[in-house]
């Protein structure tokens, strides 16, 4: 009867793995060890063929990802909202502009069309888009934040001067 010995390896690499086997191998025929020496060599390129076609996968996912990336930007952009969603932003626009007009103590009738309408240029310029009807669905909430937070100290200040030298002129 052969004893059995354990077979200890340091390192992971398969070729380690060969060598050492070749080494254990001494008691064996030459036919047996010619066996296992083909299949070792034969697990090791298996190895070898499956990283390499794990690393050609892992690249085609990286180029799959970058696509669709660019896909999904594309669909957000081409996906604008609702009429419904586009009137709700121009009546708040409005209100948003009589909110300001009370704020300088501004007269809502004559200065809201201005307040109005810089309120919608900054909306439009931001999103590069011509009218509210063309936003982009996923920039709804933004868009509806930038109004409700928009303020022009600088344009309060000449509406009130235009005022004041109308009133004057009066």
């Amino acid at each position: 009867m052969q004893e059995q010995r354990e077979l200890r390896v340091q390192g992971t690499e398969p070729e380690q793995l060969l060598t050492a086997l070749k080494e254990e191998a001494c008691g064996l025929t030459p036919q047996a060890r010619e066996i296992l020496s083909r299949t070792i060599a034969m697990q090791v390129n298996n190895q070898r063929a499956l990283r390499d076609h794990l690393i050609e996968m892992s690249k085609m996912l990286l180029v799959l990802d970058e696509q669709n990336r660019s896909l999904q930007k594309l669909m957000y952009s081409k996906i604008t909202v609702t009429a419904a969603q586009a009137r709700m932003l121009t009546r708040e626009i409005a209100t948003h502009a009589k909110s300001l007009c009370q704020r300088y103590r501004l007269p809502y009738r004559e200065v809201g069309r201005r307040f109005r309408n810089a309120i919608s240029r900054e909306v439009l310029r931001a999103y590069s888009v011509t009218a509210m009807a063309d936003l982009p669905a996923a920039q709804f909430d933004a868009a509806w934040h930038m109004v409700t937070q928009w303020d022009s100290y600088r344009l309060a200040r000449e509406l009130r001067e235009k005022a004041a030298g109308g009133a004057a002129h009066a």
